[in-house]
């Protein structure tokens, strides 16, 4: 497989992305999945979709992590409704994120991601940013006990911003999922 190989985004139940029959058409290698819903996330779930993603010589690099109540309508509503950052939905997602990483590892996939939300432009002893450090450590720590990374999509914040955010969070098995589209935001 090459370094860095064309993938696509699909899903097992959601709609979301190229159905796995069109990447295969494709000639595209590897997919990064939509967690499914939390009723679809089974082990005979996971086998069937394993057996499938091998069946069509597809690899599964990446579970992404997407949350009921986010929406990318205009930026502000982003800013409010998206990731682990909104402290109305954060425990919640917390609790799903690990959940779904729980599901990554019936994938035998290493990689979990999702999109943390817009990190407050601050730095450790401000509460608001503290919390999401926080959250962020715990999520990280459930992944490193699955023997995974999780990988944050991101690219509005400022790279130093970014660097800083992840020197305070402070755990080997954090990385960034770089979308470029979101440098827009």
């Amino acid at each position: 497989m090459d370094k860095w190989p064309i993938g696509v985004f699909a899903s097992i139940d959601a709609g979301l992305g190229v159905k796995l029959e069109v990447a295969h058409e494709l000639g595209v290698p590897t997919i990064q999945l939509h967690a499914p819903e939390k009723s679809t996330r089974t082990q005979a779930n996971a086998d069937a979709f394993l057996a499938r993603l091998d069946e069509l010589g597809i690899k599964l690099t990446a579970v992404f992590g997407g949350f009921d109540g986010e929406s990318y309508a205009d930026i502000p509503t982003t800013q409010k409704t998206i990731g682990l950052v909104p402290e109305e939905t954060r425990a919640a997602r917390a609790t799903e994120m690990k959940e779904i990483a729980d599901f990554a590892k019936l994938l035998k996939c290493n990689v979990v991601a999702l999109h943390i939300g817009f990190i407050p432009h601050s730095q450790l002893g401000d509460p608001a940013y503290d919390a999401i450090v926080d959250v962020t450590r715990d999520v990280c720590d459930h992944c490193k006990a699955n023997g995974q990374n999780l990988h944050l999509e991101t690219g509005q914040e400022t790279a130093d911003g970014l660097l800083q955010f992840l020197s305070d969070v402070g755990r080997d098995n954090l990385f960034v999922n770089f979308d470029p589209a979101n440098m827009i935001l």
